[in-house]
């Protein structure tokens, strides 16, 4: 069934351990028989960078941020597309700008 698979969706990456990540394009690879990222799979990884890091436990603010999917080699290899348009809140204008302002560290 992987095999057949066209596109996958992991919902959360950035909440998401590295290695996990990584054991996921070596387990396509093997499958696929390929050398290309993702085994040649459309892989689409969904989450907000700006939220809550992964959880480590007993772990130390820098290997926290050393198990994030963004210091992975693969990191470089994606290709990265940005939403703005938080579409949930279109009622209440005031709770989009508050948002923004929680992700981009001013509150």
């Amino acid at each position: 069934m992987i095999r057949e698979t066209k596109l996958m969706i992991w919902d959360e990456a950035s909440m998401s351990k590295k290695i996990a990540i990584e054991a996921l394009n070596d387990l396509l690879k093997d499958l696929m028989d390929s050398i290309e990222i993702f085994g040649g799979k459309v892989v689409v990884f969904e989450g907000d960078f700006r939220q809550t890091l992964l959880v480590v436990r007993k772990g130390t603010k820098s290997e926290i941020i050393s198990a994030c999917l963004i210091n992975s080699p693969i990191w470089d290899k994606l290709e990265k597309l940005n939403l703005i348009e938080n579409m949930w809140p279109r009622l209440d204008p005031t709770i989009i700008e508050f948002l923004l302002k929680i992700g981009d560290g001013m509150i």
